[in-house]
């Protein structure tokens, strides 16, 4: 049996040209527990020769040994090959030559190597970032109202009002898309049950439906009977006994059916405990309207609580019932026109085909959108790649599934050089976690910043990603001063009309944010939205139950955003939503010079946002009676390297002891968990008599 594996790598397109520092690892598959055997790098020509220990079977094998050889890029090791070989019979396994695109192995965009499958970059692709739902769910609102031709929404929850009635004031609304100006949340709100004034997207789309509209909702919902099971009790106790709606597609056809319309409303059931976790909406994405069709890649479900201003108040009517998030939600959606709608109305298609009988298809467009050439205020005219996330055995053109988005992060990760910026739900996953530190070594002047959640809303993940941001710093420990995380909250005065028992004295509020976004920014020349979060669910495979559940993932939908990379133009997308969620999370006006993108790199933004989360710190710490009222030290705080997921033992080892062991408050400050609910039918809060 062979004592090394030899082969070499070259570029398809030019075979003469060896592909030079890639990462060669030969392992046995045929073990019981399968072993790393020997790795090494590909020399300047491509070529490589890996010693390995001769096969001695004592039982641990299951047959002949297999060679799995796995060829990956140096830095963060993106797989770029992977075959399994039998083990000569000679000292030598010589694998055949390996030919691999220039593209696959360097440059930005998604390729999917040794697939057909990656989605183009398309140019004239026209982009707008929507930070928070307020003018997210604004322009949808506006693009629904407007439908020529077809509406469709794909979606992991949709709230509906309990029944249909003829006259919408006597529904009790839950989801309201936008809201008049004179509601603003906190002065004398009112009711909100006419549609006209407080548009509701069931309403809206009941009426573009008798206007012979085609609308189409998909709602995902889990393949596993006992995770289904479990979902079902829950929304039924919470619906019978507290009030709070059922957001599953068989209530949302109920009312479609009730209004007496042909709008239809399916269920998507995904592959074992996985679901289609992408949200997103299109708008007149058939060939007849092709040129006027828009379509958005949203953040959050359609549930009320997830809506909110960039000022994330405690105190907030027009977050409506709360039934999901009970604090603050930031969240950053992206909205679409030209020709990369094509490719989001094709995975609607494909999805909707999985659920539908036949009866009524979603249908594709012939020829895409054309390339948008002016941008509407708000828009980019860009260079975008639409990238997934697909389960195995979920959608027939992917019986394998497709990780497409954890290639879009590991790209940007390997090509950065000056900054990262991540600011997501849930930050677990092990492979981005080593990519980061890996880029941390590699770039000296690399700085990375997060921005996440204190308690993420998973079972083990407060746990899992404490322990995450530790080994990023074990594993780049001369890094530690260029790598920051933060999280972020709302500092107010106690309300005069909400009274607490636990704040008797009236001591000023604290209530952390939840951060519900997806979005990443790097070198200000690329960024990714929409729905992936940066854990297993989102990007390779579930972290738990693998041995008992195989390999299962969530289907996911992300846009990214090339801006001056791989020869594509400069449109100033990617900086502008810098400069927008930046300055919402620091408290620093997108005007203020210390924004300002350098002339050249290191940007050296690290620095700024130690500074400010320090002077955040120091207020909170020494005067948090001191309230400032256009927010300027910001909202964030630096995540103590040994925080627990717990907000008061968060607080406490940053230096704010909101309570004690025994949680008596001995600091001025109220740390509040659970904000206050409106009715939008009567127009009362519910702690307000």
């Amino acid at each position: 049996m062979s004592v090394s594996v030899t082969g070499k790598v070259v570029d398809v397109d030019n075979p003469s040209n060896g592909l030079s520092g890639l990462r060669v690892v030969v392992r046995d598959t045929s073990a019981i527990v399968a072993g790393q055997l020997g790795a090494t790098t590909t020399g300047s020509d491509g070529s490589f020769t890996i010693t390995i220990a001769a096969d001695s079977f004592s039982g641990t094998e299951l047959g002949p040994r297999q060679l799995e050889v796995s060829i990956r890029t140096a830095v963060v090791g993106r797989l770029l090959y992977l075959q399994t070989y039998p083990d000569s019979e000679g000292d030598t396994t010589t694998i055949d030559t390996v030919s691999l695109k220039q593209a696959d192995v360097t440059g930005w965009a998604v390729t999917l190597p040794g697939t057909s499958n990656a989605l183009p970059v398309w140019e004239g692709t026209a982009v707008q970032a929507f930070v928070d739902d307020k003018t997210a769910w604004s322009a949808v609102n506006t693009a629904m109202k407007n439908a020529t031709n077809a509406i469709s929404v794909m979606q992991l929850a949709l709230d509906m009002p309990r029944s249909y009635q003829a006259n919408a004031a006597d529904e009790s609304p839950e989801v309201v898309l936008d809201f008049p100006e004179s509601f603003d949340g906190t002065t004398s709100p009112t009711t909100a049950n006419d549609p006209t004034t407080f548009p509701r997207p069931e309403r809206t789309m009941v009426t573009a439906a008798q206007g012979g509209r085609a609308v189409k909702v998909l709602i995902s919902s889990t393949g596993n009977a006992f995770i289904n099971f479990i979902v079902t009790v829950v929304h039924v106790w919470n619906h019978l006994f507290h009030g709070a709606p059922y957001p599953d597609a068989g209530e949302v056809q109920k009312y479609f059916t009730e209004a007496g319309t042909t709008a239809k409303a399916l269920t998507f059931t995904a592959t074992g405990i996985s679901v289609v976790h992408a949200k997103a909406v299109l708008v007149d994405a058939v060939d007849a309207s092709a040129d006027l069709s828009n379509a958005f890649l949203l953040g959050s479900p359609f549930e009320q609580s997830y809506w909110d201003t960039g000022n994330h108040q405690v105190y907030e009517a027009r977050r409506g019932s709360c039934s999901g998030e009970p604090v603050p939600v930031h969240d950053v959606s992206i909205g679409i026109r030209g020709p990369l709608v094509k490719d989001l109305q094709d995975q609607f298609v494909a999805h909707w085909a999985k659920a539908d009988d036949g009866s009524d298809p979603a249908v594709a467009f012939t020829n895409p959108p054309a390339a948008i050439t002016t941008a509407n205020q708000g828009e980019y005219v860009a260079a975008a790649q639409l990238v997934r996330t697909v389960n195995v055995d979920t959608l027939p053109t992917v019986p394998n599934g497709e990780e497409g988005l954890l290639e879009a992060y590991l790209r940007a990760i390997e090509n950065a050089t000056d900054y990262i910026y991540f600011e997501n739900q849930y930050f677990t996953n092990e492979t981005i976690g080593k990519a980061l530190a890996a880029a941390l070594k590699k770039q000296s002047n690399l700085q990375v910043i997060l921005m996440v959640n204190v308690v993420p809303d998973m079972p083990f993940y407060p746990h899992w990603q404490t322990e995450l941001f530790a080994r990023i710093r074990k594993d780049a420990p001369s890094a530690a001063t260029r790598f920051g995380v933060f999280t972020a909250w709302s500092h107010e005065a106690a309300s005069a009309d909400h009274k607490r028992k636990d704040n008797k004295d009236n001591n000023p509020l604290l209530m952390p944010n939840y951060l519900h976004t997806k979005t990443a920014i790097v070198d200000g020349k690329w960024a990714t939205i929409g729905s992936g979060n940066l854990d297993g669910a989102s990007l390779d495979e579930f972290q738990i139950m693998r041995p008992l559940i195989g390999v299962n993932r969530n289907d996911e939908l992300n846009c990214v955003v090339y801006d001056g990379v791989d020869n594509h133009d400069s449109a100033g997308f990617v900086d502008a939503l810098r400069l927008a969620l930046w300055s919402e999370h620091l408290g620093i006006p997108t005007t203020d010079s210390r924004l300002g993108a350098p002339a050249s790199p290191p940007s050296n933004w690290l620095t700024l946002w130690n500074t400010q989360a320090a002077a955040k710190l120091q207020v909170l710490v020494n005067s948090p009676t001191t309230i400032d009222p256009n927010n300027a030290n910001g909202r964030v705080l630096a995540f103590p390297p040994t925080a627990p997921g717990n907000y008061a033992k968060f607080l406490a080892a940053a230096g704010i002891n909101a309570k004690d062991a025994n949680g008596k408050v001995t600091h001025p400050i109220c740390l509040l968990e659970q904000t206050t609910a409106f009715n939008f039918h009567t127009g009362k809060w519910a702690d307000v008599s």
